[in-house]
């Protein structure tokens, strides 16, 4: 859903331990701004082509534009998804693709759910309609999506700027 990715520089919101940036980078991505609020995350990438940011997806500023953004895993976890977005969006080159990656609504979600729940952590479900309008709202063109059971909601967007 991101293409090619070859001599990109990309944008990991909510990057974790950095699944997606070693990803992007085996496919020879020039390099990725990874950006968390855990500097513990964050210190697990120790590779010259990332650029570890700490702060929250929402309200980074950055001097570089991104013509490649994932948020996988973050959504659901913040209280504006439609804020985080639109920061991206302004972080966003003309054109740009981005893929959101998000549990479903069903049960196995729930079951998601609930895990975190007993941890005090409070996540929110999304189903494609919902997400939909997130993402347009915030001024992104939806182009794909798909939900790959039993667990993610996948949708890829694109800044039409």
């Amino acid at each position: 859903m991101m293409g090619d990715v070859s001599g990109c520089m990309i944008l990991d919101l909510g990057c974790g331990a950095g699944f997606y940036t070693r990803f992007f980078l085996r496919r020879s991505a020039a390099g990725v701004f990874a950006v968390d609020c855990c500097g513990s995350m964050l210190k697990q990438l120790p590779d010259s082509r990332v650029s570890p940011v700490l702060a929250e997806a929402g309200k980074i500023c950055l001097n570089e534009k991104f013509s490649r953004i994932i948020c996988a895993g973050l959504l659901e976890f913040v209280d504006d998804p439609v804020f985080v977005l639109r920061n991206a969006f302004h972080l966003a080159a003309m054109q740009t693709k981005m893929v959101l990656l998000v549990p479903v609504n069903n049960l196995i979600g729930r079951g998601y759910q609930l895990f975190h729940r007993r941890h005090e952590i409070n996540i929110r479900l999304f189903d494609n309609c919902e997400l939909v309008q997130i993402a347009e709202t915030a001024g992104w063109k939806v182009i794909e999506y798909c939900i790959v059971f039993p667990f993610s909601l996948i949708i890829s967007l694109k800044n039409c700027d």
